[in-house]
């Protein structure tokens, strides 16, 4: 059976992942004998690190400072909503006052 480049191609992401059966792999790594160019490719691929494998450094005032900005996006969120709650309920309660007013006070 003759498998196409296309379909290689198609299954080279999870071969690289290392999540490939042992078939898909030994088919994978036939192919790659016959074809020098995708072999080379795929040694290209294997040696650069995936970003999840990099080693991002961690400082502790970076954190910090992300951790306050964090914080103070949730407090904003909360004293906005807050604000609309009171808007929404105090609104209604002034229109009353007001109608009121006009028809029997005046």
């Amino acid at each position: 059976m003759s498998i196409s480049r296309n379909v290689i191609l198609d299954l080279l992401p999870v071969y690289l992942a290392g999540e490939a059966s042992e078939e898909t792999r030994a088919l994978i790594e036939e192919y790659l004998q016959s074809d020098k160019e995708l072999a080379q490719m795929v040694t290209e691929s294997k040696k650069t690190p995936l970003a999840e494998n990099i080693k991002i450094p961690v400082n502790k005032d970076t954190e910090m400072e992300s951790l306050r900005k964090a914080q103070g996006m949730i407090h904003r969120t909360i004293l906005l909503g807050g604000a609309v709650l009171l808007i929404v309920l105090v609104t209604p309660l002034l229109v009353t006052a007001v109608l009121v007013y006009l028809m029997f006070i005046r």
